[in-house]
């Protein structure tokens, strides 16, 4: 599958969509939030954490109390920890 980002100038950023190409072993089983900086990394990480058997958590990075509260909870940045953090959603029942 293909990823065919359009920009506002009309230019276009392709980008294939394979398990083999975003599938990342060490996230498996983590969880990590991702901010609303860019639809196109956000859509890149929504797909590398499906193929990774990873969980997110897709928040406006402007909320800062929001933000704040997933750091309290030891709620990592997606792609940030290389090695699997113990947070709440370990003993909580959380679906992707």
């Amino acid at each position: 599958m293909n990823l065919n980002i359009i920009a506002d100038d009309g230019s276009v950023h392709s980008h294939v969509i394979e398990k083999s190409l975003l599938q990342c072993e060490s996230l498996k089983g983590n969880v990590g939030y991702i901010g609303a900086r860019s639809k196109e990394s956000n859509a890149l990480n929504i797909f590398k954490a499906f193929f990774s058997d990873a969980k997110l958590i897709l928040i406006d990075e402007s909320n800062k109390v929001l933000l704040e509260h997933l750091q309290s909870l030891g709620i990592p940045e997606f792609n940030k920890a290389s090695s699997h953090q113990r947070t709440i959603f370990d003993s909580q029942s959380y679906a992707f």
